[in-house]
């Protein structure tokens, strides 16, 4: 399964655009839910005792992008997100999800409504590549921007375009693979960033302890 994550005492999986449910790990079944039937779905993740996850609906000639959250795992809900984001983390009681051209969405109520809190390119001229995490440690959310550069904020903006809110870090990292960075990821102390050139532990990366990791 391309995405995964466990809470209210049962594993969640997605893949081949459904949802699967299991209690042990071993034994997987698919979800049935109308609110899921049609979506295609892109990221998942548990936390403050929800489930959370972003997919697209077909809409016409298109597809829309939409967010489906439950408290079980076997009940889901669907809402429509205001742009189109496919990546998610959870930190300071929000949910924040990020897409590219530098495309963000939050929500301050476990799922149910979204704000659009974009980094437009004018003025920002930044565009999120990689999926966002949450540092712990220093209470702030971190993602990695085409620039080459990590950034960081404390305070999520309110609205589009909000730049002041995300602080760039002074220098490249050492070890930083060649060309954008894309994924981060963190493990046992350690930050690793990847595109799709390489797969590489940071050795000199912000001080990060993550919580929710896509």
């Amino acid at each position: 399964f391309p995405s995964h994550d466990t809470g209210g005492g049962r594993f969640i999986a997605m893949g081949n655009n459904k949802l699967y449910s299991s209690t042990d790990g071993l034994d997987w079944n698919p979800i049935t839910n109308a609110n899921l039937s049609t979506v295609t779905f892109r990221d998942l993740i548990f936390a403050n005792g929800r489930y959370v996850g972003l997919g697209t609906v077909p809409s016409g000639f298109n597809t829309s992008p939409v967010a489906i959250y439950s408290t079980d795992g076997v009940s889901w809900s669907r809402v429509a997100v205001p742009v189109d984001v496919s990546r998610l983390t959870f930190g300071q009681n929000t949910f924040v999800a990020t897409g590219q051209a530098g495309i963000m969405a939050k929500s301050t109520d476990l799922g149910v409504t979204w704000t659009n809190i974009s980094l437009t390119w004018n003025p920002c001229q930044i565009g999120v590549l990689g999926n966002p995490i949450f540092d712990l440690q220093n209470n702030r959310f971190v993602m990695a921007y085409q620039n080459n550069k990590i950034y960081s904020a404390t305070t999520l903006p309110n609205t589009t375009g909000q730049c002041s809110n995300w602080t760039p870090t002074t220098t490249t990292p050492s070890g930083t693979p060649a060309g954008n960075l894309g994924e981060l990821t963190y493990l046992n102390g350690n930050l690793f960033c990847s595109n799709s050139s390489a797969f590489t532990k940071l050795s000199s990366p912000p001080a990060l302890n993550a919580r929710s990791l896509s």
